[in-house]
């Protein structure tokens, strides 16, 4: 099923890119690694809910998947 989304720029179309890049790799949800450069650009307010422990260092990759979604869903 292609992953499109309306906006050409932005947070959210470099985050789709990143979903698009892994799955087309046929990776599976748990090696998702989100990039530093990825994660910068996430609202620091919404870090903690991306992790499952507050003591998590690296974001959680199906949180960060159903964050995606939910940020499509949005705008």
């Amino acid at each position: 099923m292609p992953f499109v989304f309306y906006k050409e720029n932005g947070d959210v179309i470099n985050y789709i890119n990143l979903l698009k890049n892994h799955y087309d790799d046929n990776k599976s949800p748990s090696t998702l690694r989100i990039p530093k450069e990825i994660a910068e650009t996430i609202p620091s307010k919404i870090l903690p809910y991306l992790k499952k422990t507050t003591d998590d260092q690296e974001i959680d990759p199906y949180l960060f998947e159903f964050f995606v979604y939910h940020k499509m869903y949005h705008q």
